[in-house]
């Protein structure tokens, strides 16, 4: 994770960042991928649950379309 840390820090301070400012571009960046990563394992949460919820309400529909 260090190893990381300081490559990416580097990568910013080569391209012209000071680098207080480098660390903090490099912990935004670790934000957004974080974030990212939460943002598509919510939506794959609720994917599972509305097609669970679909399962459930066409045996309810079939019953109804009889009746």
């Amino acid at each position: 994770m260090h190893a990381a840390l300081d490559g990416a820090t580097g990568t910013f301070q080569a391209h012209g960042s000071a680098p207080v400012l480098a660390l903090r571009q490099h912990r935004e960046l670790i934000r957004n991928m974080v974030v990212r990563q939460a943002v598509l394992l919510a939506y794959i949460d609720d994917f599972k649950v509305l097609g669970l919820s679909a399962l459930c309400v066409v045996p309810l529909a079939l019953l109804l379309k009889g009746g």
